[in-house]
């Protein structure tokens, strides 16, 4: 089965204000920034007794192999 990356984009409109979100297949160099961002979640999930997400930080390394795989996404605010 051949899995096209989503090309759509939702409007969200809060307090007035327009944005534009896209969902996008994430790019070997964002793995940092990823890894960043969830290791963060992590973080917070544990601190509030929540072990869903076990309680070891992600890694680039890590994120970049699952980049690599084609199935990790990012969302993107604007025109980016």
């Amino acid at each position: 089965m051949d899995f096209q990356e989503p090309q759509a984009t939702n409007q969200l409109d809060m307090f007035g204000v327009t944005k534009t979100i896209s969902i996008q297949v994430a790019k070997p160099s964002e793995a940092e920034l990823l890894a960043d961002i969830l290791s963060s979640g992590v973080k917070n999930k544990v601190t509030h007794g929540d072990m869903a997400w076990g309680n070891e930080p992600y890694t680039a390394e890590e994120l970049r192999k699952r980049i690599a795989q084609g199935n990790t996404y990012i969302a993107r605010q604007g025109d980016k």
